[in-house]
Order: structure tokens, then sequence, then C-alpha cells
């Protein structure tokens, strides 16, 4: 493996919580450093991780804003759709030895941006930690998500598959429960900027894509599922 990281991403801070997320829903992974103050002042860190044809991923270093918090006193963050706008807020917790509250921060940019967001459930009907969900776009390929706990110190990711498209569309989700069972389900321009919730098969109800469905761009459809060309 190559490390392809920026001089300025590789550069050492007390990380407390490493979040990947797209705040603006560019379909470009975001990544947040909470950090804590340790010897001195560390503030919170932003970067965005932008794919490029041909070539590795280009690591830039964004303006966080009032997110930055000079002081560095983070004990934890995460991210959620705090207001239902289909936009990744950012909350962050403080205060290890003194209480202070929480903070809530609210992305502006990208409001005009598509954004998919689904939730697998189990037999039982709880979120579905360990899943992974796929979703197939028009074209910008295959876009995938595990539901897990995450991601850093005291604190957990919310259960939910939340992809951010820029202006392109989803065309077809697919879910891979932890044990195998699978869900493909074709998707209409009307479905984005929607959530999705997305229930665990029964035994012989595993959807089935035909032979018409349109992955998108690079994928068709093979035995039932989407493949790559």
């Amino acid at each position: 493996p190559q490390d392809i990281a920026s001089g300025s991403f590789s550069s050492p801070s007390p990380v407390r919580t490493v979040i990947a997320a797209d705040f603006d829903n560019d379909q470009e992974l975001d990544i947040f450093f909470n950090n804590i103050a340790y010897r001195g002042h560390a503030p919170n860190r932003l970067f965005r991780v932008a794919r490029r044809a041909g070539a590795d991923p280009q690591i830039e270093e964004l303006n966080v804003g009032e997110a930055a918090e000079p002081q560095g006193r983070g004990t934890g963050a995460t991210v959620t759709d705090f207001d239902g706008d289909g936009q990744l807020d950012l909350l962050v917790a403080h205060g290890e030895s003194a209480s202070q509250p929480i903070s809530v921060f609210k992305v502006t940019q990208g409001s005009s941006n598509h954004w998919l967001r689904v939730i697998p459930r189990t037999r039982f009907g709880s979120f579905a930690r360990g899943a992974r969900v796929t979703a197939y776009t028009n074209q910008s390929g295959a876009l995938m998500r595990i539901i897990d706990g995450g991601s850093g110190y005291l604190c957990e990711m919310e259960p939910v598959a939340h992809f951010g498209l820029g202006k392109d569309e989803v065309t077809v989700v697919e879910v891979y429960w932890p044990d195998g069972r699978s869900v493909a389900r074709p998707l209409q321009p009307g479905d984005m900027n929607s959530v999705m919730e997305i229930g665990y098969p029964k035994e012989g109800e595993e959807s089935v894509l035909t032979p018409d469905t349109q992955c998108g761009e690079g994928f068709f459809v093979k035995n039932g599922r989407c493949a790559g060309i």
C-alpha cells in the first residue's frame, strides 16, 4: 500500500474521534478530526477526500468554521440528520474535567444536492448492525456504507447509511445482512431526498432484479443483482 496522505492530513494531533461522512452531499467523503486539549490547544480539523479518475484521491483541508473550536476540548463527536433536512449535522461533546454543553453544528453548503438515507432492519425490527448497503447511481458508480457503531471515544454513529449524491440519482439499492440474506430494490428519481427503511427478508422473499433493470454506469444485472462490467 502507498501512503497518499497530504502533509496537513498526516500532521499529528491529539485526536479523540475520527468521522468520515459526506457533510455537503457532494458524493465525496469528508473526514473530521475531533481533537482534545493535550499539552496545549488543538482545534478540530476537516478534510475532503476527492476521487480522481485514473489517479489517487486528493486530500485537502477545508475551513471547518466555528466547529474548529480552537480550545480543543472535544471528548467525542458524532453525526446525524438532526433536523431532518437530509444534511448531516455535527454534534460535539466537551468537558472531561468540567461540564460543558454539547455543540451542534449545521452545514450550510450543498443544500441543493440530492441525498438518500437507508435504514436496514433485522428480523426483529432493530437496527441491522453489520449490514452492507450499496447504492448504484446513474453516473457515478457504486457507493457503499456499513451499518456499524463507529468511530471514536465516548461516542457512537447513527445506524443509517447516508448517501450524498450531488446531482446524480440512485438506480438500485442493495442490502446484505451479516447472515448472507440480501435485498435489491430498484428506485425512481422521485425516491431521492428521502429516508428508506428496508426490512429483513423472510424465507423465500429475497427480491431479484429483472434483466432489464438499469443498474447505472459500469454495472449490469447478473443473477438478480447488480454486477460490474
